[in-house]
């Protein structure tokens, strides 16, 4: 096995443990508000790990289930926790819904999604996310340290995955698979980032709370 997919086994294994301690830090505590949609949503990603490990390949369907999975998870998280509502957030999930309306109703979704099927949720994410910062920005949203934290790791992912949705085909074409093996890597790794942030928000805000 060559370096990078053995490093590729390697972060397959701490997502599962990552997602493992945020399904058993969350069971510990008694459910609450958005808390069982979040245990949802990790039980979710957990068993997407598994599969993806124990089948030793990830298929562009399953990624782009992955993504509307988040999709789904972080429009409702976002909106219950940063309360972002204005006219682009809620122009975004309209045009979003009406696209996984569209999926669910075509052949398509059923047999394989293009790579380039889950840029649009990506970049709705990465909205989301520079809405927070902007209602920071302006005093609308009280900065906190794990807010902050956790909306710097959703840009950073959904910004390399939005890249890779739409570059990789190309990418491949160009014959440039050490490129394309490279930023695979960062997302994994970031995808690491992410996950200990969303983990730890949840975390604080049940603690606090």
């Amino acid at each position: 096995m060559d370096p990078l997919n053995l490093i590729a086994r390697f972060l397959s294994v701490t997502s599962i443990l990552i997602l493992f301690s945020g399904l058993f830090i969350s069971l510990k505590n008694k459910i609450k508000n958005y808390k069982t949609i979040f245990i949802l949503f990790l039980f979710l990603s957990e068993t997407i790990g598994f599969f993806c490990f124990f089948v030793g390949k990830q298929s562009l369907f399953i990624f782009s289930f992955s993504c509307l999975i988040h999709f789904l998870f972080l429009t409702f998280f976002y909106f219950k926790v940063f309360i972002i509502h204005n006219k682009i957030t809620h122009l975004t999930i309209g045009v979003s819904l009406l696209q996984v309306i569209g999926y669910l109703l075509s052949k398509k979704y059923l047999l394989f999604f293009q790579p380039y099927d889950r840029a649009f949720f990506s970049f709705a994410i990465m909205l989301f996310s520079l809405t927070y910062f902007s209602f920071v920005l302006i005093g609308k949203i009280k900065y906190k340290k794990y807010y902050f934290l956790f909306n710097c790791s959703v840009l950073l992912f959904f910004s390399i995955d939005a890249f890779l949705s739409l570059g990789t085909e190309f990418l491949i074409q160009q014959k440039s698979l050490i490129l394309v093996a490279w930023f695979w890597f960062f997302r994994a790794l970031l995808l690491q980032y992410y996950y200990v942030n969303l983990i730890y928000l949840n975390y604080k805000k049940w603690k606090v709370n």
